[in-house]
């Protein structure tokens, strides 16, 4: 194994369910030796879920670690501190002005985890690639599950206790990242049926792709906002992203999420792998129509051969892309700047 026994899970919102710390207990069951990261604005929103299901932790521990089982929690101090890190990037320092990119990564992602139009989803898309690029490891989305793992904390378990974990050979504990990232299959399929999402990344520390792929997101956002500034009219495309249910699962599909990792994959197959000292271009809109939007990682990019199945299906329906009747009333707030970090903090005062 090329990549450091990191699994990475990203919570934004309210409290975790139980149902997502038993799938991530379980995970951690048959990985042992992995760490388990937990990231959150809050470490609450983890312990409070973990109190109600008798596991025992300690909050007022002084280590990042409550738990004696490798667990380690951080909070919105921590995350700071991994935007802060990409400054360090040799392939981000390549780019002009690669400060302001970074600063403006930092801002989408507090626009996106505050204020009236939060959006979880492409705040956790945006961290997922912080977090690998400044640590690497394994990201996992919270309802991943491991194909044929004996559930160890199910349903009708009795309280768990965390120190008594069974030792085996870890399941994920072969995968070798040969191009820089690599994908897990979301279907349950084995990469047999031709969709991508991206709740499966593994990475090394400070990976070129995912600055690459960092820095596409940068220019997407870019673009929609530019849209904003273009138009007199409040139907553009930052605005609709933000206010309009339907458009706020296409455009965080497109500017953060599996169709901005399609519209790469399509790039490197026509051109050839992007070069880390050019600013990688934007090639489609996200309105328009992407023919790529279920094309599929390279094989030297997918974790598992083909019809290896590792990984249960994942549920990719979108439940976040609802918007209350009371949000759609301020579309004032729809049009507010992603790059205006002090008005993200604000937004705090108008979930």
């Amino acid at each position: 194994m090329n990549i450091p026994k990191k699994i990475h899970y990203f919570w934004a919102g309210n409290n975790i369910s139980q149902d997502g710390i038993r799938n991530i207990i379980n995970v951690k069951v048959e990985n042992p030796g992995f760490e388990i990261h937990l990231w959150g604005v809050k470490k609450q929103l983890f312990f409070n879920t973990m109190t109600s299901l008798d596991i025992e932790i300690n909050p007022l521990s002084e280590t990042k670690s409550p738990l004696k089982t490798g667990f380690f929690f951080h909070d919105s101090e921590d995350i700071e501190k991994a935007f802060l890190s990409l400054k360090q990037s040799p392939y981000l320092k390549r780019q002009n002005e690669y400060e302001k990119i970074i600063w403006r990564l930092n801002a989408i992602y507090h626009r996106q985890i505050n204020g009236f139009y939060h959006n979880y989803a492409s705040a956790s898309d945006i961290m997922r690639l912080v977090i690998l690029y400044t640590q690497g490891g394994i990201y996992l989305d919270v309802d991943v599950e491991l194909a044929y793992a004996v559930p160890k904390f199910s349903l009708n378990s009795l309280p768990h206790k965390t120190d008594n974990l069974l030792k085996r050979k870890a399941i994920l504990g072969n995968i070798e990242v040969t191009q820089g990232i690599a994908f897990g299959d979301t279907t349950g399929s084995g990469w047999t049926e031709n969709k991508f999402g991206n709740a499966i990344i593994a990475a090394p520390p400070q990976s070129r792709e995912i600055a690459i792929l960092l820095m596409i997101i940068d220019k997407r956002i870019q673009v929609m906002h530019d849209e904003k500034e273009k138009s007199e009219c409040e139907d553009n495309g930052w605005v609709k992203w933000r206010a309009e249910p339907r458009l706020r699962m296409g455009g965080t599909m497109w500017a953060t999420g599996p169709r901005l990792y399609c519209g790469w994959f399509k790039m490197n197959q026509e051109k050839g792998c992007p070069s880390d000292a050019k600013r990688p271009r934007v090639d489609n809109q996200p309105n328009s129509n992407i023919p790529s939007s279920e094309l599929l990682p390279p094989e030297n990019m997918r974790i598992g051969r083909r019809g290896e199945v590792i990984f249960n299906s994942v549920d990719g329906r979108a439940q976040w892309n609802k918007v209350r009747q009371k949000k759609r009333d301020h579309r004032d707030y729809a049009a507010e700047s992603p790059f205006d970090l002090k008005s993200s903090y604000n937004n705090l005062l108008r979930k």
